[in-house]
């Protein structure tokens, strides 16, 4: 008997073989037990990942508040050097007075703002710089500090963390195919399929229905969960654009569970034992999320191989060198073209550290320095962002890497936002550096009103809507084509077969 057969399904009919389904499901203590092991692993991955974040938002915040303190600091001593009551700050070192009218001693510590499902991506967030250090001097190139990767422990940075990303898109198929391996393969072992078949309902519908009740029973308590533990670490969204995100979420974790669905639907109409659907199925796994990510990752060193680090870290030592050992020269060129106003030392004719003319030089010397290094250091850049970018075309191969891609993406632990922020910190520093170098170029110091108009860093939003729905549009072509690959095979199928 052909599964294809066009009868319609009697609404009674359906009905009594969801439940029928979803009784069978739910009396399957090995599914009670899988279930509340994934809540688990999701509740633990959050809780590490929220742990995780706390830390990072610590850092950032501590840097912030340190910068905004020392700059309070220098403002209040300004007042008083000011007022002309210095003696009453008590015994300071004698270059303290110099330092805190340096327009080179100003800093400021602009963080990555996280976003509210940062906590779930804690893996790729911790190779992603949240955090800058700048002064006017401070090379655009080295702005961005490791310090939090320094403290973590070795075991942690070595193995990578587990987080939700990794347990939604390694683990999660494991759970689905797992319940669904033996789709049309059990009863057609047990002989009751035929029985099936011989009721008013088409083939197709059967099969729709088992794989519908098979995806409800094992979907609504994990998203339920995944909600509930979001909810819990990371609180209740405070803004639409949080609802979006987690809207967002839902939809993609439904998509990429209903691939793995619809492969385990079509490996299941060709008819073979639950044995063999779980060993090719395992395959499947194996190779969506294990092997050709590998794969392609050596692809990618393949074609656009990394910079190397060490050449660069030695050639932007080198032009360091040379702009100090030339900082004298800089300032001599700088008087002649400045011939109306050359900046001199200190009232003596001395050059000491906080003297016009040596705080000139240090400005000259790092606009030197970076000038020269500009070269390098930019096409060490743009060969690594070649790279990234080949890697992130080529996640249309694996719907794993698609799917976990948009995860990091809504995390906003992804490429595109961590170039933003990079972006977003230089575009700072050069605001940063157009407020304090006039005032270097003209041999003034600063006075405590004016660290009250130093600029302020902003963040600005993630820009990912095209992205995102790419990213969907990687989970959505592989599961048509199963769809269509699945329908082909129920209508050749056969239950005598």
């Amino acid at each position: 008997m052909s599964a294809s057969t066009h009868r319609m399904a009697p609404p009674k009919t359906l009905s009594i073989l969801l439940r029928h389904e979803r009784r069978m499901a739910l009396a399957d203590r090995s599914l009670l037990i899988a279930l509340a092991i994934f809540a688990a692993a999701t509740l633990y991955a959050l809780a590490s990942g929220a742990a995780w974040l706390r830390g990072r938002e610590a850092d950032v915040a501590l840097a912030a508040a340190q910068s905004k303190q020392r700059t309070a600091d220098f403002q209040t001593d300004l007042r008083i050097y000011e007022a002309g009551q210095g003696a009453t700050l008590g015994e300071k070192p004698g270059w303290y007075p110099g330092w805190i009218k340096s327009p080179l001693a100003p800093d400021a510590r602009p963080g990555l703002a996280s976003l509210p499902l940062a906590l779930m991506a804690s893996n790729a967030g911790e190779v992603q710089p949240a955090l800058a250090t700048m002064r006017v001097a401070t090379s655009r190139y080295a702005l961005f500090d490791d310090a939090r990767a320094s403290t973590q422990n070795p075991a942690t940075l070595a193995v990578g963390r587990f987080d939700l990303v990794f347990l939604l898109t390694a683990v999660l198929p494991l759970l689905l195919l797992a319940f669904s391996h033996n789709l049309l393969s059990s009863e057609l072992e047990q002989g009751t399929l035929a029985l099936v078949a011989v009721q008013p309902v088409a083939m197709t519908r059967v099969v729709l229905a088992k794989l519908l009740s098979r995806a409800a029973v094992l979907l609504l308590p994990a998203l339920s969960v995944i909600v509930v533990g979001l909810l819990l670490f990371a609180g209740v969204p405070a803004s639409a654009a949080a609802w979006r995100d987690l809207g967002a979420l839902l939809l993609m974790i439904v998509s990429y569970s209903l691939f793995w669905l619809l492969l385990s639907a079509w490996v299941n109409v060709r008819g073979r034992s639950s044995s063999s659907n779980a060993l090719r199925l395992g395959g499947w796994w194996l190779a969506l999320v294990l092997v050709i990510p590998s794969l392609l990752n050596l692809l990618v060193l393949g074609l656009q191989p990394p910079p190397d680090r060490a050449e660069l870290t030695n050639r932007l030592r080198a032009t360091v060198v040379n702009a100090r050992n030339g900082g004298k020269n800089l300032v001599s060129d700088f008087n002649l073209q400045h011939a109306e106003q050359p900046i001199r030392g200190d009232a003596n004719g001395r050059d000491n550290f906080d003297s016009p003319k040596a705080i000139l030089k240090s400005w000259l010397v790092a606009q030197a320095s970076e000038a020269a290094v500009a070269p390098i250091a930019d096409a060490f850049e743009r060969r690594l962002s070649a790279q990234q970018r080949l890697a992130e075309r080529l996640r249309f191969l694996s719907p794993a890497l698609s799917f976990q891609s948009a995860l990091n993406r809504l995390a906003g632990a992804d490429r595109s936002r961590t170039e933003q922020f990079i972006a977003a910190v230089r575009d700072y520093q050069a605001a940063f550096r157009g407020y304090f170098v006039p005032k270097i170029e003209a041999g003034a110091s600063m006075t405590a009103d004016d660290l009250d108009r130093i600029p302020a860093f902003v963040m600005p939003a993630p820009r990912r809507g095209s992205a995102l729905i790419a990213d969907w549009l990687g989970l959505a072509w592989p599961s048509v084509l199963l769809a269509l690959l699945a329908a082909r095979g129920f209508r050749r199928f056969r239950v005598g077969k």
